[in-house]
């Protein structure tokens, strides 16, 4: 049983995150305002996702 504060993204949410943050070129912003989540939300997602250090480039 998971404990703690549930995900606010579900999967398809994540992929779609990638997509429109890493290939479209989207802002984190405009992202998040898709998906109607705070930019620090998609901020985590992401640097769960990224390399250390690939965000600086």
């Amino acid at each position: 049983m998971a404990k703690g504060r549930p995900k606010l993204l579900t999967q398809d949410e994540i992929a779609l995150m990638e997509e429109l943050y890493f290939q479209e070129r989207m802002s984190v912003r405009k992202v998040a305002d898709a998906l109607h989540v705070s930019h620090m939300t998609v901020w985590r997602a992401i640097c769960e996702i990224a390399p250390a250090g690939s965000l600086l480039d």
